[in-house]
């Protein structure tokens, strides 16, 4: 959701997150929500 709200400055980041795989998608929260 972060990256979605940065319009603009986040472009590549936002088109790389929508394209991941349901289980990179979930991967990816995983890890992040250990940091």
């Amino acid at each position: 959701e972060a990256i979605l709200w940065h319009g603009g400055e986040a472009d590549a980041s936002k088109t790389s997150f929508s394209l991941l795989s349901h289980p990179e998608h979930t991967a990816l929260l995983h890890f992040l929500k250990a940091l």
